[in-house]
């Protein structure tokens, strides 16, 4: 698989390996530990494909509906529905709003269908309800996860490559004393600012303005 942009992807010029005198087939993409990733990391593909796993949940859980109670019901959206929206979010769940909107929409379904509420019913009532989180603050509750496992020691070694603190021997900078994460590489492009590092970067100078304010009011 050759990944790039859709203008520098060109499968007119498809590259030919071997492997044991095996040929290894082009593709424009492939499922690892669960997840599908395309040759442009645009995650649509993997997100067509949780969508409709998601859907054939929701689909097994309105057939067994009636003979569940409302603990049953949680607990299946517990064990069938969270680990389809959980797994390796982190990665894929930043992608395009359009399409991560469609994930919502289907998580809102299994909010009315769990508390048996009419099609048209407002989900931020239901999800307080609940206390479910939505697909997006789950996406950074699970980095936020990530990166203090990482900044702590209980993360596997090569995260600790992926995520730097900020540090300055010679000047005391804010930044160096607050322990901010830092970019190795400014981002210039969209594979870049889609990526994990970038992504844990924003989310802690976020934080950190939002504390601020707090502390200041």
């Amino acid at each position: 698989m050759v990944i790039g942009s859709k203008q520098k992807v060109c499968w007119d010029k498809q590259l030919t390996h071997r492997l044991n005198e095996t040929v290894l087939e082009n593709v424009t993409c492939h499922k690892v530990l669960g997840v599908i990733i395309d040759n442009n990391f645009n995650w649509h593909k993997h997100i067509d494909y949780v969508c409709k796993a998601l859907n054939n949940k929701i689909s097994l859980l309105k057939h067994i509906l009636y003979y569940l109670t409302n603990e049953m019901k949680l607990l299946f959206y517990n064990a069938y529905l969270l680990p389809i929206f959980d797994n390796c979010c982190t990665i894929w769940g930043k992608t395009n709003k359009r399409y991560i909107n469609k994930i919502l929409i289907i998580q809102k379904r299994a909010a009315k269908l769990i508390l048996n509420k009419p099609t048209r019913t407002p989900t931020d009532g239901l999800f307080k309800q609940l206390r479910w989180l939505t697909f997006t603050d789950r996406c950074k509750y699970h980095t936020a996860l990530l990166v203090y496992k990482t900044l702590n020691y209980m993360a596997p070694s090569y995260m600790s490559d992926i995520i730097t603190v900020s540090t300055n021997n010679s000047y005391s900078l804010r930044s160096a004393l607050r322990n901010d994460l830092v970019l190795k590489h400014k981002p210039k492009t969209r594979y870049i600012k889609d990526s994990f590092n970038y992504y844990t970067v924003w989310q802690y100078g976020m934080k950190f303005q939002l504390k601020s304010e707090l502390q200041r009011i």
